[in-house]
C-alpha cells in the first residue's frame, strides 16, 4: 500500500548540505527515525515558515534562535510528560483499548498541543509584527497555489475517496499491528466510512482560515496586538469555522474513536503485543531525548 511522503521545499544550498551531512552521520550512528525527526524538528519548522513568508535573514536568525529555545523547553518539560503518558497508556492497554482509553488519548494529545502552541505564541506574534507587504503577498500566493492533500481529496469522486480512505486506513493498522489477516481486512473495510461532504467542508473551512489570517496580518500591529488576537482565536476557534464544521467535526471524532476501539478488539494477542512494542519504542526514544537534553 502506497504511503504519502511529505516532500518539503529544498533548503537553501548551504543549509541543505549541512543537513544532509548531519543526517548521514546520525543514520550511521544508528539513531532511530523518531529521534532523527525530533532533532530536526526546529529546522523543519523554520523551513516551513520560510516557505510561506519568504523570510529575511534577520527574521530567519530570530526564528532559528526562538524555535531552538522552544525545542529545549519541550525537551525538558514536555517529553517527560509524554514518557509518563506512554507509560500510563501501556498500563491501560493491558486488556486492550476501551472507549475511555481512546478518549483519554485524544485529550492527552490535545493538551500537549495546547501547551506547545501557548509557549510558542509570543515569539510567533513578535515575528508577525515584522512582516512587510511583499511577504504578505507571498503568503497569499502560497495559500492560493499550495493545494496540498486536502485539495486532491476534494477532487476525488465518492468512489475514489472511499478507495483512498480504505487504502490509507488499512495501511496504518497493518503497520501498527504488524500485519492483518484477510478476515480482519474484510471486517475493517466494511466498517470504514469515507465522507465526501466532510472533505469539502474541511476545504471550505481551511479557505476561511486562510482568508481570516490574511486579513489579520494585513491590519499590521504590534506583537501584543497579534498575541491577543491569536490567543482569542485559539480559545474560540469556532468563531472562524464555516457553518456545519463543528457538527461535522464531532461526527468524525466519534467515527474515529469508535473505529479505533472496534479494530483493536479484533486483534489477536500477538498483534496487540506488536502495538505495545511499538509504543514502548516511542517511549524509549522520547526518554533518551530527555536524557540528551
Amino acid at each position: 500500500m502506497a504511503r504519502r511522503p511529505l516532500l518539503p521545499r529544498p533548503a537553501r544550498p548551504g543549509r541543505r548540505r549541512l543537513i544532509l551531512l548531519v543526517l548521514c552521520l546520525v543514520i550511521a550512528a544508528g539513531c532511530s527515525r523518531t529521534r532523527i525527526a525530533y532533532n530536526f524538528s526546529d529546522w523543519f519548522l523554520v523551513h516551513r515558515i520560510d516557505h510561506y513568508f519568504d523570510l529575511t535573514r534577520e527574521q530567519e536568525r530570530f526564528l532559528d534562535h526562538r524555535v531552538a529555545a522552544l525545542q529545549v523547553w519541550h525537551r525538558r518539560h514536555e517529553l517527560p510528560r509524554l514518557v509518563a503518558a506512554l507509560d500510563e497508556l501501556d498500563r491501560r492497554y493491558t486488556d486492550g483499548l476501551s472507549a475511555e482509553d481512546a478518549d483519554w488519548i485524544w485529550h492527552q494529545q490535545g493538551n500537549f498541543w495546547d501547551r506547545l502552541i501557548a509557549r510558542g505564541l509570543p515569539d510567533f506574534s513578535r515575528f508577525l509584527a515584522t512582516l512587510h507587504e511583499e511577504q504578505i503577498r507571498h503568503l497569499e500566493g502560497r495559500f492560493q497555489n499550495d493545494g496540498g492533500w486536502l485539495v486532491k481529496q476534494a477532487a476525488l469522486t465518492a468512489d475514489e475517496l472511499k478507495s483512498d480512505h480504505r487504502e490509507w486506513v488499512l495501511d496504518v493498522f497493518d503497520d501498527w499491528y504488524g500485519g492483518l489477516t484477510e478476515e480482519q481486512v474484510a471486517r475493517i473495510s466494511y466498517w470504514l466510512r469515507a465522507n465526501h461532504d466532510w472533505v469539502q467542508l474541511r476545504l471550505e473551512n481551511r479557505n476561511r482560515f486562510q482568508r481570516d489570517f490574511l486579513n489579520l496580518v494585513r491590519q499590521g500591529g504590534s506583537a501584543e496586538f497579534y498575541h491577543a488576537r491569536l490567543l482569542q482565536w485559539l480559545r474560540h476557534p469556532e468563531s472562524h469555522w464555516v457553518a456545519g464544521f463543528e457538527a461535522g467535526l464531532r461526527d468524525r471524532h466519534r467515527y474515529w474513536m469508535d473505529l479505533i476501539v472496534r479494530v483493536d478488539a479484533e486483534m489477536a494477542p500477538v498483534q496487540r503485543q506488536h502495538a505495545r512494542q511499538r509504543m514502548q519504542g516511542y517511549r524509549d526514544d522520547f526518554a533518551s531525548l530527555t536524557e540528551i537534553g
